[in-house]
């Protein structure tokens, strides 16, 4: 079992996305209002799951990033320093 606080602060990576976050369509994540904040929260999770869908939210103070399947051809770039996120497709 992994303490929560160890997870504080990291890059955290799962198959599934976090409970909470709604994929609309592609390209397009909301936030359910059921979300829990948690205060031992990674500082970005990384998910897949949803092999045609991408997109960006965040959970409280975490950043969510949905990624597609490589197979639909595209890949995100992350900044640490700022959180941003660019999607692009490989050429």
């Amino acid at each position: 079992m992994v303490d929560k606080k160890a997870i504080a602060g990291s890059i955290f990576v799962s198959h599934v996305p976090p409970p909470g976050i709604l994929v609309l369509q592609q390209n397009d994540l909301a936030v359910s209002d059921s979300r829990k904040k948690l205060a031992d929260s990674p500082l970005v999770h990384i998910c897949g799951h949803l092999h045609s869908r991408w997109g960006t939210a965040f959970l409280g103070k975490t950043k969510v990033i949905q990624l597609a399947s490589l197979e639909t051809g595209h890949y995100a770039i992350l900044d640490l320093e700022t959180l941003e996120v660019v999607f692009e497709r490989f050429k």
